[in-house]
């Protein structure tokens, strides 16, 4: 038996709600009490938030967004969404999510724009003015991974898109023309060695 903070009756246990924040894990008002409660508050206000939404939404919109953009907005943004991240819902909902198109999609947009500063479109403009071939051997085979952004270490630049071969090839030569050039030195060379011991 519990006593009702509100009404002041004794009733049994299972005519309160359940509260695992409260002492006895027994909300302090009966279901009655509560039920009373949102008929009187709770229900005319969620109708009255409601009307006030549709006559004013475009005003509290901007207005969200426009403190979204302030220190404060982007510090609870952070926070609530890592605290999302780690729920049962948000860790379930990222596991389904990761295996569709739109994921990848979504993922290499943001990939693009925080390692070479460029969009989806400025990516497919560059892809079509190679004529969808790599910058390099001209496959239009690039790879799993697709096309790669090839730039310049020391300046951020970008500078084409290559096969995904092509691109391990420069990154393995240091992006050096002077390695390069002497790469395809040695090769004629030994072409030619190699020619001159068949004959």
């Amino acid at each position: 038996m519990k006593r009702c903070t509100k009404c002041g009756l004794r009733k049994d246990v299972s005519k309160f709600y359940k509260d695992e924040r409260s002492g006895d894990k027994i909300q302090s008002q009966c279901k009655k009490c509560q039920k009373d409660y949102w008929k009187r508050n709770v229900g005319p206000k969620k109708e009255y938030d409601a009307r006030r939404y549709s006559e004013n939404r475009a005003e509290i919109i901007e207005r969200v967004l426009r403190y979204g953009k302030t220190e404060v907005g982007v510090a609870i943004h952070r926070k609530s969404k890592a605290k999302y991240k780690k729920s049962d819902r948000g860790i379930e909902l990222r596991r389904v999510y990761e295996g569709t198109d739109t994921h990848k999609k979504c993922k290499k947009k943001r990939y693009l724009i925080r390692m070479y500063n460029i969009t989806m479109d400025d990516f497919h403009q560059m892809l079509e003015t190679q004529n969808n071939q790599c910058s390099i051997c001209k496959t239009d085979k690039p790879g799993k991974r697709g096309f790669q952004v090839d730039h310049d270490h020391e300046t951020g630049k970008v500078r084409g898109l290559l096969c995904n071969k092509c691109n391990k090839g420069l990154g393995f030569f240091v992006d050096s023309v002077v390695v390069l050039k002497s790469a395809i030195q040695y090769l004629e060379v030994s072409a030619g060695a190699y020619d001159e011991r068949r004959n």
